[in-house]
């Protein structure tokens, strides 16, 4: 996926200002971190490969986090490029600083390991582009960039602890599911420790399934798009004998973990927090 970037063909914004097109060799490699200038950078496609993510999980960790001030913007720079089907996508690029604070937050069952091996690659260029008599030396962090550095590593040890036990989590809801990979609404509520009715006003109200026309539930399409539900159909036998085609949404192992995230930050009320 890194070297689709090096078809990139806009950027956009006042973060860090690169050539895409005349550094694709950097990007082509394996390389995890790369120097635009005498910026270190790392793309969010790299970071998603290393995470073992996927990279619109990826981007939707950078958006979140460039929404709630977390990140700041002149430390990230979006890169339009097209990918292997010729349709124009988007990534990020992030600096030294923008990548230390983000990784905690990126996730994934590689997490811990993934961390340390970005840390790494960016001291190992760094002390590359030290020592090399065809660069000057990078400017050495600010006291503010080292005490952040310094609360994250901090702070690493309780989020890492985190992200695992969600992925404990994820990997039983994953067996919670179905062979088909899906469970029903009401089946998905029972394993969160949710009111069917209250999963399901959540689920309305946060524009996943709509009513049409006051017909059965259905998904919104880009929900199904981003693999947390899907519509199974099956045929019903009526009272009268007769039999018809039925379609009921179903969640998705990846959306129970979804909903599981929402559950556990305190968004959707449990059967507990219903009885105070």
């Amino acid at each position: 996926m890194v070297e689709q970037a090096c078809r990139a063909v806009s950027r956009h914004g006042h973060g860090i200002r690169l050539d895409m097109l005349a550094n694709c060799s950097e990007l082509a490699g394996d390389a995890l971190v790369s120097v635009r200038g005498d910026i270190l950078i790392v793309s969010t496609l790299a970071v998603a490969r290393v995470f073992d993510r996927n990279h619109r999980d990826v981007l939707r960790t950078i958006d979140g986090l460039l929404a709630d001030g977390t990140l700041n913007a002149r430390n990230v720079a979006r890169v339009d490029y097209v990918d292997a089907k010729g349709e124009k996508r988007r990534m990020f690029e992030l600096d030294e600083r923008a990548a230390w604070i983000a990784a905690p937050f990126i996730g994934g069952r590689e997490s811990r390991a993934a961390q340390v091996r970005l840390v790494d690659a960016f001291l190992a260029l760094r002390g590359q582009r030290d020592e090399s008599p065809q660069h000057a030396a990078l400017p050495s962090p600010s006291p503010e960039l080292m005490q952040t550095m310094i609360e994250l590593a901090k702070s690493n040890a309780q989020l890492a602890s985190a992200v695992q036990a969600q992925a404990q989590k994820a990997e039983a809801f994953d067996q919670f599911a179905a062979a088909d990979g899906s469970m029903s609404m009401t089946q998905a509520a029972k394993s969160l420790g949710i009111a069917p009715h209250t999963l399901i006003d959540w689920l309305q109200r946060n524009a996943w399934i709509y009513r049409p026309n006051g017909k059965r539930l259905a998904a919104y399409e880009i929900k199904i798009m981003d693999g947390l539900l899907v519509h199974c159909t099956y045929m019903a036998e009526l009272r009268d004998g007769s039999r018809r085609l039925v379609s009921n949404v179903h969640v998705t192992a990846r959306g129970l973990t979804v909903l599981a995230a929402h559950v556990a930050a305190g968004a959707i009320p449990t059967r507990q927090g219903l009885g105070r």
